[in-house]
């Protein structure tokens, strides 16, 4: 898991999976099929979405932490 993600006001959106895209930022080795892993942040819950699922959404949320240029 990075130590880098997104968040809005109700949930973080963590990176995570192998080393090319947690620590590269290659999203080429991303997981097919699978959501982004989402906590909410009031429950705790975790949970996926994908990004075709709610796309303006996911554009709308901040980036946290040291994204890799």
């Amino acid at each position: 898991m990075a130590d880098y993600g997104f968040e809005d006001e109700t949930v973080w959106s963590l990176i995570d999976g192998g080393s090319r895209l947690v620590i590269d930022g290659d999203y080429g080795c991303e997981s097919v099929g699978r959501g982004s892993t989402l906590v909410d942040k009031k429950t705790g819950e975790i949970y996926f979405v994908t990004y075709l699922e709610a796309p303006d959404w996911f554009d709308a949320m901040t980036p946290v932490g040291s994204h890799p240029s």
